[in-house]
């Protein structure tokens, strides 16, 4: 039976349509809780180890060092395409996916089963149960499997500041939601195997091309990632909560006009709907008078030249026992707070019939996965998980002066 690794409610699928529409970017995903990292059941069957080794070196642009171009490129987007998302399969292996929507495929039961299973991921978001591929599928998607081949030596980078040299070990089939893509399992260098079991996420990005020498970190650049350290203080408590009731206040308009024609066509059914939409109605007014208990947490990362951290924050707010508003936002916590970035396109879906039995909270809002640095420019690059019904969205974004801005750098899958 083929398995779905996220089995969100029904409601999100028309709903994360709706919110596309209302949504000024999906950079704006909020934050969700932390990531589990788990180290699986071993070796999968038919996968040999390999030998040799590589230094641990700070994470640099894959390209030769007298290259003064590729910083440009690699800000504009120009070098995504020899970069994928990678997510552990076991303790010792990772896998990524080369195709994408326009390259997926279905296998039947009868295929599959013919197939030999190397098994399930370990992570929580990504691919699902891995297949050797038979001749036919060799044969059908042949530009896809040469795009990396057995013994090849690949970069995975672990965080901002590391990565460590992996080898293709084969091509695979990965289960991705209903449908099936191109992949590729890779081995962790053996003399690295220590930083592979503590890395922070099971998320990652693979390279495929070779990595700089060693160069030396320009101080003048902040070492960019997660600050669990971040401490806020009463002050920037209040600021924070003031900033979000203001934006809600703003943003209550817009959801409420959008949402309008859902609630004529309520109202106009029957009197059940049309109770539910005198409710949100009801919730909007109450709202845009300023009404509504807020609750919010926020993570503070380090990922703008500038040096401030910036803060991920979600928010929802409650009228009695349901959540009647989510946002999520990106804030500079500078000596005085400011908002960058935005999103309450979750709202929007709380306002379909669809959404009609599921509270939605903040788990709605998304996950940040991990935070990396490839040009080493002081923007860190942000790995935002998204949910779906029964798929998911793993999705990379720099960060700019104006919050993320998304790259082409994906893997998603879904029904």
């Amino acid at each position: 039976m083929r398995r779905s690794k996220i089995a969100i409610a029904l409601c999100l699928l028309v709903g994360l349509a709706f919110g596309a529409a209302y949504r000024l970017g999906f950079f704006r995903r909020g934050l969700g809780s932390s990531v589990r990292v788990s180290s699986g059941a071993g070796v999968p069957s038919g996968v040999q180890g390999s030998s040799g080794s590589a230094p641990l070196i700070p994470v640099r642009p894959p390209a030769a060092p007298d290259d003064p171009g590729f910083a440009a490129r690699m800000a504009a987007g120009e070098e995504d395409d020899s970069t994928w998302v990678a997510v552990r399969f076991d303790k010792t292996h990772v896998v990524f996916l080369v195709g994408d929507e326009s390259t997926d495929f279905a296998l039947d039961e009868a295929h599959t089963k013919k197939l030999r299973s190397l098994g399930q991921t370990s992570a929580d978001y990504g691919p699902g149960t891995l297949w050797e591929p038979d001749d036919e599928l060799l044969a059908a998607q042949r530009k896809l499997f040469d795009l990396a081949h057995s013994g090849e030596t690949w970069q995975l980078q672990v965080t901002a500041n590391s990565q460590i040299p992996v080898v293709v070990q084969k091509g695979v089939v990965a289960e991705a939601g209903c449908s099936d893509q191109v992949g590729f399992l890779a081995e962790v260098d053996p003399s690295h195997q220590s930083d592979f079991d503590s890395a922070p996420s099971p998320y990652f990005l693979i390279s495929g091309t070779p990595g700089t020498a060693l160069q030396s970190m320009d101080p003048r650049v902040p070492r960019l990632g997660r600050l669990p350290d971040w401490k806020s203080t009463p002050k920037m408590r209040s600021q924070i909560a003031h900033l979000l009731q203001t934006k809600m206040e703003d943003e209550i308009a817009k959801v409420s006009a959008q949402s309008a024609p859902e609630y004529e066509r309520a109202i106009s059914s029957d009197s059940d709907w049309k109770s539910w939409a005198e409710k949100w109605k009801d919730f909007d007014e109450r709202l845009a008078r300023g009404e509504g208990k807020l609750e919010y947490n926020v993570q503070a990362f380090q990922l703008a030249p500038d040096g401030v951290p910036r803060l991920y924050a979600r928010a929802k707010w409650m009228l009695g026992r349901q959540s009647a508003f989510l946002m999520s936002a990106w804030l500079r916590a500078g000596s005085t707070a400011t908002i960058e970035s935005w999103d309450a396109g979750a709202s929007g879906t709380m306002r379909i019939r669809e959404s009609s039995n599921a509270d939605l909270g903040i788990e709605a809002l998304g996950v940040v996965l991990n935070v990396f640095d490839r040009v080493h420019d002081g923007h860190g690059e942000l790995l935002i998980y998204s949910p779906g019904y029964e798929g998911y969205d793993l999705h990379l974004f720099r960060y700019e002066e104006s919050g993320p801005v998304r790259r082409a750098v994906s893997l998603s899958g879904g029904c």
